[in-house]
């Protein structure tokens, strides 16, 4: 469970993990005897070169699933939960052979608005998981997330970070100094809210 303020980050983080995780080069990271030889190996993932990372980064891959919301067609606006019939279908889809013979990897975002009989079937899933499966779910409080759903994942909380550490981020990804340094203040510590800035030029996204 990633959990934390909006756009600081958490979805970002599960799909570069997810990506990481079934990069080709993990099988040998996970195969490594050397603890060594596995970091330096680990550093470099997901490689971005390999197919699955390239069917990845056109979300072609067929072992990867994100969750969400589903949109009320009548009104174009999200409905208010993650429903049951979502959770089933997902689990259909995790009971099946995996395309790639890797693992299956599972992001359900805003996963605070599972409602309770669909929270309830999550938990099913959570109790008997597949094998080769992680599921990531990501909230914006784990308070209201079922504590048996919490008793069975890990928790990893994110904060905001602070103003020399996004501008730091920014300037590696090749975005001027002044620009980065007006960027890391207009995000108020949210990594994400930065990119965003410099990806539309935007300052009223705040």
């Amino acid at each position: 469970i990633f959990y934390g303020p909006e756009k600081v980050g958490k979805s970002t983080t599960a799909r570069a993990f997810a990506k990481s995780v079934l990069c080709e080069k993990y099988a040998e990271y996970e195969s490594l005897s050397s603890a060594l030889d596995s970091s330096q190996l680990k550093s470099k993932l997901p490689c971005g070169e390999c197919e699955n990372c390239i069917q990845f980064a056109k979300g072609l891959y067929a072992d990867f699933y994100v969750l969400e919301r589903e949109v009320n067609e009548k009104t174009g606006e999200k409905k208010a939960s993650i429903t049951v019939n979502q959770i089933r279908e997902l689990q259909e889809k995790l009971n099946k052979r995996s395309f790639h013979n890797s693992y299956k990897i599972v992001i359900i975002k805003e996963a605070e608005t599972l409602n309770q009989e669909a929270s309830n079937s999550l938990l099913k899933t959570l109790e008997e998981p597949t094998p080769k499966t992680i599921l990531i779910l990501v909230a914006t409080t784990r308070d209201s997330l079922l504590p048996t759903i919490q008793s069975r994942a890990q928790m990893f909380k994110f904060l905001p970070i602070t103003r020399d550490q996004i501008y730091e981020y920014l300037t590696q990804k090749g975005i001027d100094r002044e620009t980065a340094k007006e960027l890391a203040s207009l995000s108020v510590g949210r990594p994400t809210v930065a990119m965003r800035f410099s990806e539309s030029g935007d300052e009223l996204a705040l």
